[in-house]
């Protein structure tokens, strides 16, 4: 009878022979360049008016508004981006997949939490800062506003929206629960990229009150980057010369619709100021 139990040793690989496995960063950022769609990178950081210890973000604060996250960079570049709730044939459908994405940005993006990343056009191939193609990436939203006189523009009323809307299909303004919704005159309004803003004219009528509207319009989506779940991919590469090279692989992210968190009209107040220059 054995008084212990016998182990068998692996016998160890050739050790003469050296792994040749390489992971090549120009393919990888290659096939984000050619298939990824061209966006804005909006680069956060928190807001310094939040006092130590406790309490929250100032209200008065004219650099976020009172949200907490202000834009200091703003950089055209590409990203492959695909929605998270596609894939249902096997895989049970999911509340808390609505409106998310998985991100894939180049090595050197550098993203980090609650970075925006806006879509500005369609995938492929070529350099960034062409037309914007609006028609074939835009969604559509619809979105309640309370607009507010704007000091800027001669004092006209105008209000922020979630998104930047490429087109306005709808304003619809409550009078009272007796009366039909009035529908206001395009004519009477303009959008500058996340702003509606009235003609004066509207001044006089609403003087005095707070309009409440609905606005549908088509938009440029956008997300917000809440996880980094692939953030470091250092590969080690040998030149010609072989001098070994560290090289950054493209991160992974998943990115939040901006109308789904709590923080969507961050640094948009009126009267704020710009950071990103």
């Amino acid at each position: 009878m054995r008084e212990t139990n016998v182990i068998t040793r692996a016998p160890a690989p050739n050790l003469n022979q050296k792994a040749d496995i390489k992971f090549q960063k120009s393919a990888f950022d290659t096939l984000v360049w050619n298939n990824g769609y061209e966006v804005y990178h909006d680069k956060m950081i928190e807001c310094p008016c939040k006092p130590q210890g406790a309490g929250g973000f100032k209200s008065d604060c004219k650099n976020c508004g009172g949200y907490g996250w202000v834009m200091i960079e703003r950089i055209n570049t590409k990203m492959v981006i695909q929605s998270m709730n596609m894939e249902s044939k096997y895989k049970e459908w999911s509340l808390e997949k609505i409106g998310t994405a998985g991100i894939t940005s180049l090595g050197n993006a550098l993203l980090s939490h609650m970075d925006r990343i806006i879509l500005i056009n369609t995938p492929g191939p070529g350099n960034c800062g062409g037309e914007i193609i609006a028609d074939e990436i835009s969604g559509n939203y619809k979105q309640l506003i309370y607009p507010t006189i704007y000091p800027a523009v001669t004092g006209s009323y105008f209000s922020f929206l979630t998104y930047y809307a490429v087109e306005v299909q709808s304003v619809h303004r409550f009078i009272s629960s007796n009366e039909v919704l009035e529908l206001i005159d395009p004519a009477l309004y303009n959008i500058d990229e996340n702003k509606i803003i009235f003609n004066p004219s509207l001044n006089t009528p609403w003087e005095g009150t707070t309009p409440t509207l609905s606005i549908r319009y088509s938009y440029l989506p956008q997300y917000h980057i809440v996880d980094i779940n692939r953030e470091q991919m250092i590969a080690r590469n040998d030149d010609e010369f072989k001098n070994t090279t560290k090289e950054r692989f493209p991160l992974h992210a998943i990115g939040v619709r901006s109308h789904l968190l709590p923080i969507d009209k961050f640094n948009y107040n009126k009267d704020n100021f710009v950071n990103n220059t």
